[in-house]
C-alpha cells in the first residue's frame, strides 16, 4: 500500500546557502530587479533604496513564506467562492464521479477511489477526569491501529460567543 508523503516532510535538494533551486531562482530574479531599480533610476538615494526594497521584500516572501502557493490558493478561492457542492465546476475540480450513500467516488491517477466524510461531535477534553482522558486516548489509538487504509483527519476549532447565553 502506498502512502503520500506530506509536503513538509518531502526531501528538497539544497543547492547554495542552504537554499533550494526554487528559492535560489527567486533570490536571483528579485535581487537583480532590486539592483537594476537601485542602479538605473536617477532619484535621490532614499527613494532608490525605498523602491529597491519592494522587490527584495517580495523575493523574501516568495522564498520563505511560500507566497506562490498562497497566491494560487487565493486564486482558487476567488474562482470557487460562489460554487456549491453539486455544481458542475466543483465536480470537475474535485474530480467527482458520483456521490452515493454518503461516499464520494473520485477519479485518481490509479483509477477510482471512494472517499467517506464523517462529522464527529466534539467533546471538551480538558474538563474530563484524567482516567477518562487516558481511556479516550487509548480508544482512539486502538481505532487508528485498526485502520488498514489511509485516513486524513481534519480538526478545527470555532470561537463560541457565549454573551447571548450569559444575559
Amino acid at each position: 500500500m502506498s502512502y503520500e508523503i506530506p509536503q513538509s516532510l518531502q526531501y528538497k535538494e539544497k543547492i547554495v546557502f542552504n537554499l533550494t533551486i526554487e528559492q535560489l531562482l527567486y533570490a536571483t530574479v528579485f535581487g537583480l530587479t532590486a539592483f537594476l531599480i537601485y542602479a538605473k533610476l536617477s532619484f535621490s538615494i532614499y527613494t532608490r533604496i525605498s523602491l529597491a526594497l519592494i522587490p527584495v521584500a517580495l523575493g523574501l516572501m516568495f522564498m520563505y513564506l511560500d507566497l506562490r502557493r498562497r497566491i494560487l490558493d487565493l486564486w482558487t478561492w476567488f474562482k470557487f467562492r460562489k460554487v456549491f457542492k453539486f455544481d458542475p465546476k466543483m465536480k470537475r475540480y474535485l474530480k467527482l464521479n458520483a456521490i452515493e450513500k454518503g461516499c464520494y467516488t473520485i477519479q485518481t491517477g490509479q483509477g477510482e477511489k471512494r472517499v467517506a466524510v464523517l462529522l464527529v461531535e466534539p467533546l471538551n477534553f480538558k474538563i474530563k477526569p484524567k482516567d477518562e482522558r487516558n481511556t479516550i486516548i487509548y480508544s482512539f489509538q486502538k481505532f487508528l491501529n485498526a485502520l488498514d487504509f489511509p485516513v486524513q483527519l481534519l480538526m478545527y476549532t470555532d470561537d463560541l460567543n457565549l454573551n447571548r447565553y450569559m444575559t
